[in-house]
């Protein structure tokens, strides 16, 4: 899988759906209001082969297995290592320990591509970005250095723990029946990507829903059902070009005669030395059939032939007798492998040569393979019953993206707010003339809110959202009373658990501090003095005791 759920937030996929419990009490699904924005962040993970083919170049460095010696003068050095990328990914997470001795600064990156460099000592999570180059001609477009440069080059021993592609993007995601899981509306969510989070949004308003249960499913590119996202290996690269080293994703087959195609270095080819010859180039990625897909193939270089795209070995799509960039949609008659397959037109010298083969199914053919527990949609509006309980952080935290994501992950569970209460913090002083003054007071509004029996991983994520910089419950901003998290309420031999946990305004502030003692001499009205003829005045002053009291007209 190349995606997985982050755990801590309410909306989680799995590949296996959850048995029922008999007698366990784990009645609960999540409602969804038809108005809702629904987020959820999933973390990015391998895909695909990947590995280190050889190290392109060393200059003064010592290797062993992964770990990495610059030696004790500092000045240019570094090593070069090679792989290859089947898969488009652009988005790298390299792991890497530097020793308590080191000194200088050490490079890291691509060489086509970001770097970042390392000054301290420690394991490092360094996040890559390579470029894109469509043609991918250069075996090594994305080849991996450890550089030290000039009198503050480094000096010390690294060792790289983990070094693996992101291949963020590429999701789809839709609404499916909560039992027969067929496919009841698919989205269009917002993707954003940040290191090796992605994050969707859903909009619920945009899409016209019947009331009910569902599950929200989404189709994992790795998984490659039905070859939704791409075909394996779709610029014909081979692994590390060494002898012996086996092709990746493609193989000859079917045919007669004794030519085959020829895959590696960025290309795939074939040329017929007899009329009776024929061949199949065959992915090991299967297409379905009834299933729409977009199919993009370059063709460098073609001559006395026809080149046709097939599946099952069925020609598909377009005709193509002459050099070029190729787009068309394909839908298959039956399910098989896509393939290529050239045809003599003349003579025995028909050749052709391939730099891609791609296809991307459209959304609505899309095979899901990960679902979520049931929800339910409806109206759940009503504030005074239902909480929007959001919230966000400034940075990355408790495992969650939020830096450049725009991630807000939310609930909404049924509870009640009441109780409200003042906690009131004060300084007051009584004179020995009984009059009391009170020069400082502090005061703290609190509410009991109560929500509602939900299951584990709902109570995961409400243990950690009022520890957010920012939690809002139906849109006004709220922080904790108090630092402890309440004790989850079950009732007997049940799995389904309730909180009662007390909050206040996050930015409200009721103050009295007085810093001169003074008495203000209030009245229930604040009026000009001259419309208070009751008020005893001489030349516009206020008459008033020695003990600062107004004097009244009787």
């Amino acid at each position: 899988m190349s995606y997985t759920s982050i755990p801590n937030q309410p909306i989680i996929f799995n590949s296996i759906l959850s048995e029922p419990c008999p007698n366990c009490n784990t009645e609960y699904n999540q409602v969804l209001d038809f108005n809702d924005q629904v987020f959820f962040q999933l973390e990015a993970g391998q895909c695909g082969y990947l590995q280190f083919d050889s190290v392109i170049s060393n200059i003064g460095c010592t290797i062993e297995n992964s770990t990495i010696t610059f030696p004790s003068s500092a000045g240019d050095q570094g090593v070069v290592f090679g792989y290859k990328k089947f898969i488009n990914c652009l988005e790298f997470k390299l792991t890497i320990t530097v020793d308590s001795g080191m000194t200088g600064v050490l490079t890291v990156g691509f060489t086509n591509g970001t770097t970042e460099q390392i000054s301290a000592p420690g394991t490092h999570e360094i996040y890559l970005k390579a470029t894109d180059i469509p043609s991918n001609t250069n075996n090594n477009i994305q080849d991996l250095i450890l550089a030290s440069t000039g009198a503050n080059g480094f000096v010390g021993t690294v060792t790289i723990m983990d070094f693996q592609p992101y291949c963020n993007g590429a999701l789809f995601v839709g609404l499916v029946d909560p039992v027969t899981l067929s496919v009841v509306e698919r989205f269009d969510p917002v993707i954003t990507t940040s290191d090796q989070y992605l994050t969707a949004a859903i909009d619920l308003k945009d899409y016209d829903l019947d009331a009910g249960c569902y599950r929200l499913a989404i189709a994992d590119f790795c998984t490659n059902s039905c070859g939704q996202y791409y075909v394996y290996n779709p610029f014909f690269n081979d692994w590390g070009g060494c002898l012996g080293c086996p092709t990746i994703g493609w193989a000859n087959d079917y045919g007669t005669g004794t030519d085959d195609w020829t895959v590696g270095g960025g290309t795939a080819s074939i040329s017929y030395t007899s009329n009776a010859n024929s061949t199949y180039l065959e992915s090991i990625t299967e297409l379905c059939e009834g299933a729409e897909y977009s199919v993009t193939i370059i063709v460098d270089s073609i001559n006395d032939g026809t080149l046709r795209v097939v599946v099952d070995q069925i020609a598909e799509g377009t005709a193509i007798t002459t050099a070029g960039t190729y787009t068309f949609n394909i839908t298959p008659a039956s399910s098989g492998k896509i393939g290529l397959y050239l045809i003599n037109d003349i003579g025995q010298t028909a050749d052709v040569v391939v730099s891609k083969l791609d296809i991307r199914a459209y959304k609505e053919h899309a095979v899901y393979d990960m679902y979520t527990d049931e929800i339910q949609i409806g109206d759940f509006s009503d504030d005074c019953k239902y909480f929007k309980i959001e919230g966000c952080n400034a940075e990355n935290q408790f495992g969650l993206g939020f830096n450049g994501t725009s991630f807000l992950p939310g609930v909404r569970l049924e509870g009640r707010k009441f109780r409200a209460q003042y906690d009131v913090s004060a300084d007051i002083f009584r004179y020995a003339s009984g009059k009391t003054v009170t020069s400082y007071a502090d005061v703290r509004k609190r509410w009991t809110f109560y929500f509602e029996r939900m299951p584990e991983h709902i109570l995961d994520f409400m243990s950690i959202i009022f520890y957010f910089d920012n939690v809002y419950i139906n849109g006004e901003v709220y922080a904790p009373f108090d630092s402890a998290f309440p004790d989850i309420e079950y009732n007997d031999a049940d799995n389904l658990g309730s909180i009662t946990i007390e909050l206040i305004k996050k930015d409200t502030l009721v103050r009295k501090a007085v810093c001169v003692a003074a008495d203000a001499n209030c009245l229930p009205s604040i009026l000009d003095l001259g419309s208070e003829p009751f008020i005893l005045a001489q030349d516009g002053d206020r008459l008033i005791t020695e003990d600062n009291i107004n004097l009244y007209q009787q």
